[in-house]
């Protein structure tokens, strides 16, 4: 999974609002899907997810 931050200019084909007077300037998003390195060439802030457990005895 990749996480990836988009900036107000790489939201304009991606994220949008129907609330009158309400627009989005950033935001924080996971990928789960396979085409990660094209993820990558979209945009600017993309980072690979890890996930860490810990188990409690």
């Amino acid at each position: 999974m990749h996480s990836f931050y988009m900036e107000e200019d790489e939201m304009k084909d991606t994220l949008s609002s129907n609330i009158p007077h309400i627009f989005p300037v950033k935001a924080f998003a996971h990928y789960v899907g396979n085409k990660h390195e094209e993820m990558k060439m979209n945009y600017r802030r993309v980072h690979e997810c890890n996930c860490y457990e810990k188990q409690l005895d």
